[in-house]
């Protein structure tokens, strides 16, 4: 069964005049989708072998102009990509990330439902954006945000094939407390071994007055 039979939302879409472009919204009723999809995974993982383990995408809308802008001084041309989670990333997140009991060893809160609803907000006006990272040899995009007294770190994947130009979901965790900026590139680099020389570090990034999808 794919995620628009099981989540229904409208998009909605702005016209900019002038320019001859679309500016796609997520909507509250998108933003929703998260807790059906957690619902989904859930049963998935009850299934075990019997789960249906096809890829299901579910778009967040084209990349902001802040971010195109930034990639492109470390060498990433992502104009017209679009942010973009799946059930293989919810899946991730709640597996390895989703243990109040092993988080709290690592100093870490386990992801609930209600973390994938922020991810729209997250990719939109983060308050640190690392561009341009490096893992396993993959370019990769960081964002943190602080949400009730904690950080969360949200991953993205570079896809930039020919029918697939999108960052993608990559993993997501939860950090107690405030983290600031030395603190997320501590974790990221030693425990996470991330690459993060040759990269781009942005402060406030989404909270840009040009922050509009390209």
């Amino acid at each position: 069964m794919c995620l628009a039979a099981c989540f229904p939302f409208r998009r909605q879409t702005v016209s900019r005049r002038g320019h001859g472009l679309r500016k796609t919204a997520v909507s509250l009723q998108e933003t929703a989708i998260y807790a059906r999809l957690w619902g989904l995974t859930t049963k998935e993982n009850m299934a075990g072998k019997n789960a249906n383990n096809g890829l299901e995408k579910i778009s967040l809308g084209k990349v902001g102009k802040w971010l195109v802008r930034e990639a492109k001084k470390v060498g990433l041309d992502i104009v017209g990509f679009e942010h973009e989670i799946t059930n293989e990333f919810v899946r991730h997140v709640i597996k390895n990330h989703g243990n109040e009991k092993i988080e709290s060893a690592r100093g870490q809160i386990a992801i609930k439902e209600s973390d994938f609803r922020k991810i729209p907000e997250i990719v939109r006006k983060p308050d640190y954006a690392i561009v341009g990272a490096k893992r396993n040899g993959k370019c990769i995009v960081i964002y943190t945000k602080k949400t009730n007294g904690d950080t969360i770190l949200y991953f993205e994947d570079i896809l930039s094939g020919r029918n697939n130009r999108t960052l993608r979901g990559k993993t997501m965790y939860k950090r107690k407390n405030d983290t600031d900026k030395e603190a997320v590139l501590n974790v990221i680099t030693s425990r996470y071994k991330t690459d993060v020389s040759g990269a781009k570090i942005v402060v406030g990034a989404g909270g840009q007055a040009s922050n509009e999808a390209v």
